[in-house]
């Protein structure tokens, strides 16, 4: 098997983990503008490899499909690896996977490694049950579906776990993860409440506001988030001689459990094709896209049944890891 890059377990410093997941976000936002809108639908820490010059790739393409094709799909699938889907796809509020599901998922994925790994305010001995309580939650519904978000919808909407007072040694990182709150729960509100019935706009959290359009949403495309990984990575104030990176969470072991797909009949849940949430500009569609490594250009799956593109350059399903 070819080696293609390192585990993402093994960035060295602060900034590193931003670029390399900067670099796997871009990657997807390319797929998704430039490859007819194909949604990678994995996106995890896993998935993430750290090349030769310590830029990131994006791997393992083999659930990634068409949001056309998403669309036209009467049986849909949940589909990513536990830890770092959506809130809105582990706790089952709605099925077809959109490009918000993805960036929700980087976002999970830089905390995730922040964290376990990188130095904060929390104490080193909570970081387990932090870790554990925010992403591992899974249960039963009585339907006998498998649920969870128990942790994530109160993270961003009031700091579950973390407390208002936490924050990141690294500033860049931390000015990153403030932004990632308000987005997150901002498109979580707008989702929920357009599923369950609401206003027409939510006001932003934390701020007394006039409610705001989904086109102004933080995560309605991926030009945002885009912007906020560049104006970081830009910043002067990362850390000098930044300690390395230790695992606060030994016990935790490997990167997490495998890829999870479960299958759902649209017609019996309440949310429907006609109905989704998500998508980029200024519809209320699910989109989602397709790319492999971000940096320098598009990465492209090696390992692929689906066609390949001209814009693609190396990457795939293969890697250093199981």
């Amino acid at each position: 098997m070819d080696c293609i890059g390192k585990s993402l377990e093994e960035f060295e410093n602060s900034k590193q983990l931003m670029q390399v997941v900067s670099d796997a976000f871009t990657a997807c936002q390319q797929a998704y503008e430039r490859c007819e809108h194909r949604i990678h639908r994995d996106i995890s820490g896993r998935n993430i490899l750290i090349d030769e010059n310590g830029r990131g790739i994006l791997i393992d393409w083999d659930l990634s499909k068409r949001e056309a094709d998403l669309h036209r799909l009467r049986r849909h699938e949940r589909t990513g690896t536990w830890q770092f889907m959506s809130y809105l796809l582990v706790s089952r509020d709605h099925f077809i996977h959109t490009i918000q599901d993805d960036m929700e998922s980087f976002i999970h994925i830089m905390l995730y490694f922040a964290l376990r790994y990188l130095k904060h305010s929390s104490g080193r001995w909570n970081v387990p049950t932090i870790l554990s309580n925010i992403f591992d939650n899974e249960g039963y519904d009585l339907d006998g579906h498998l649920v969870g978000g128990a942790g994530k919808r109160p993270l961003f909407m009031d700091k579950f776990c973390l407390g208002h007072n936490f924050k990141f040694s690294s500033a860049p990182l931390q000015s990153w993860w403030q932004w990632a709150l308000i987005a997150a729960r901002q498109w979580i509100q707008y989702s929920y409440d357009s599923v369950h019935g609401s206003s027409e706009g939510i006001p932003f959290p934390d701020q007394d506001t006039e409610p705001v359009e989904v086109t102004n949403l933080q995560l309605c495309d991926h030009s945002k988030m885009a912007w906020m990984f560049k104006m970081c990575l830009a910043s002067r104030n990362w850390p000098e001689n930044e300690p390395r990176p230790v695992d606060a969470a030994p016990e935790a072991g490997g990167m997490t459990k495998s890829s999870f797909v479960s299958s759902n009949r649209l017609e019996s849940e309440h949310a429907n094709e006609d109905g989704a949430i998500g998508g980029s500009g200024k519809q209320s569609q699910n989109s989602r896209g397709r790319g492999s490594r971000g940096g320098s250009g598009l990465q492209h799956p090696k390992k692929q049944s689906t066609p390949t593109h001209s814009m693609a350059t190396r990457a795939g399903s293969k890697s250093n890891q199981g």
